[in-house]
């Protein structure tokens, strides 16, 4: 049966339009949320920065154009840090270490201590 035909139905009743082809700098500003303003849109589509469709002499964007501008400022996941390496001495420590044996006391010995050189000061 026709809508026409059927008491209490409006003939003159429209289905739902379809989402626009392309938005304006505003409303393309509160799809992508956050803080972003159609001034940075307009001032970004101007310098070339990201696409847009100029007509009329206004900005548009649409929604494969939205879409690149979140890939655009998207901002990767930082990576947790490694762990620092353990570090390794330089050549010349460890070769120093090598030359100069630990001496070793025999059992019921005492091992006479020394004292370090004295460090000379430089003029202040």
């Amino acid at each position: 049966m026709d809508a026409a035909l059927i008491p209490g139905e409006d003939s003159r009743r429209t289905p739902a339009s379809p989402p626009p082809l392309a938005y304006t700098a505003p409303e393309a500003a509160a799809i992508i949320g956050g803080t972003c303003k159609a001034s940075w849109l307009k001032r970004m589509a101007r310098e070339g920065k990201i696409d847009a469709l100029k007509i009329g002499g206004a900005w548009n964007f649409t929604e494969a154009h939205i879409a690149e501008i979140l890939r655009f400022c998207e901002v990767p996941a930082r990576h947790p840090a490694r762990p620092a390496p353990a570090p390794v001495p330089a050549p010349r420590q460890a070769a120093r270490r090598a030359a100069a044996p630990v001496p070793v006391s025999p059992p019921g010995t005492v091992t006479p201590l020394r004292a370090r050189p004295v460090r000379k000061r430089g003029a202040a």
